[in-house]
């Protein structure tokens, strides 16, 4: 993949490693060759290191004296701190957002029911999977804060960290969790929204910890 020279040359190269490494294209414990990835990408050294320093403050990659970048192996130890935290997030921009419900809102979320449904009526699992993405993006658009947004993403890529790889079958799970909480948030049922995003993520928690063996 070549990427051109643009303004946002350092944000796209960092979306393009954050993809990598939060698909497990590139591993926890891998270093990351600047050479090599800046032949790769079509870039400068001087680029890349402007990107590594982006997803150091993500907390996706480490600085090693003398020894380069690496990406950060997740350490089962935080698991439970990493979830407990995203749990009080998630929850906390649930209630913005249901303050915030106004009409250009419903329209939005409205369109995201009909548009996810469409995809699991056609077993499109890539759009299905695009759309469960979206519902992330969504709901930290709608709480109305950019300090809470950014935290959100940061913590939400945190835990994808740990997130073992699911099958088309959890695809189409995610959705139906993430259809009824913008469901119930059109219902103005913040309460039923939360109930259900805690019991999504009580899963996905135990999910994690299973493969991670910790108890």
């Amino acid at each position: 993949m070549k990427l051109g020279e643009r303004p946002t040359l350092r944000d796209e190269i960092a979306d393009e490693l954050r993809r990598r490494i939060l698909a497990g294209e590139l591993s926890g414990g891998q270093r990351l060759a600047e050479v090599a990835l800046s032949e790769e990408l079509g870039v400068s050294r001087i680029s890349l290191r402007e990107a590594f320093r982006v997803l150091e403050a993500e907390m996706l990659v480490e600085w090693l004296p003398r020894r380069g970048v690496r990406v950060i192996e997740p350490d089962p130890a935080e698991l439970g701190v990493v979830e407990d935290v995203r749990m009080e997030l998630e929850l906390y921009a649930l209630s913005l957002a249901g303050e915030r419900l106004d009409d250009d809102w419903r329209a939005r979320l409205e369109q995201f029911i009909e548009d996810g449904n469409r995809a699991s009526e056609a077993g499109d699992v890539a759009e299905l999977a695009a759309a469960n993405r979206r519902f992330h993006e969504l709901l930290a658009e709608s709480c109305g804060s950019p300090v809470l947004q950014q935290l959100l993403r940061t913590i939400r890529q945190r835990s994808r960290q740990f997130q073992p790889s699911g099958d088309d079958g959890r695809v189409q799970e995610s959705w139906d969790d993430h259809a009824e909480i913008v469901s119930s948030l059109l219902r103005s049922d913040v309460g039923g929204a939360q109930r259900r995003m805690r019991i999504h993520l009580t899963q996905h928690r135990n999910e994690s910890l299973a493969s991670f063996d910790v108890s």
